[in-house]
């Protein structure tokens, strides 16, 4: 018996980003002109996904970095659940931005946590208490990335 499977990828989940979205920057003291700048140009790209689309925009205020693929967790507030993305390309993987210091700069960051607090098993949503937020240079403990490789454009 042969079973096959059909991995659908919704890009409309979680509709169209307005480009009006604003987001808490972690940590909390960064200043925001420069997301005040960059978010707009998010406009119309999907909120739960475009994670490379969304990095090409941001590396253009941060031309120190490196354009980075790899796994995310993000754990739930109760540390009894997480919600991620493994690395398996095309269908399921994150791409950052990264600086040679390993500092992490990921604007994509509220879709995942967004996504995570919508998506549920029989037990309840994957992720509770968070809320979403931008990464810039610190990364908190309750987010896991897991580089696999460095992007390259051509």
């Amino acid at each position: 018996m042969e079973i096959k499977t059909t991995v659908s990828l919704d890009t409309e989940l979680g509709g169209r980003m307005t480009g009006e979205e604003r987001y808490p920057v972690f940590p909390f003291t960064f200043p925001s002109n420069v997301i005040d700048i960059i978010l707009p140009q998010f406009k119309g790209l999907p909120l739960f996904g475009a994670c490379l689309d969304k990095a090409k925009i941001v590396q253009k205020y941060y031309p120190d970095t490196i354009l980075v693929a790899g796994a995310i967790r993000v754990i739930s507030n109760d540390y009894l659940s997480a919600y991620g993305y493994d690395f398996n390309p095309p269908y399921e993987m994150h791409v950052w931005l990264e600086r040679s210091n390993s500092q992490i700069i990921d604007y994509a960051m509220p879709g995942v946590i967004l996504r995570g607090l919508q998506e549920r098993d029989e037990v309840g949503p994957f992720l509770v208490g968070r809320e979403p937020v931008i990464i810039i240079d610190e990364c908190p403990d309750w987010i896991i990335y897991r580089k696999i490789c460095n992007v390259v454009l051509k």
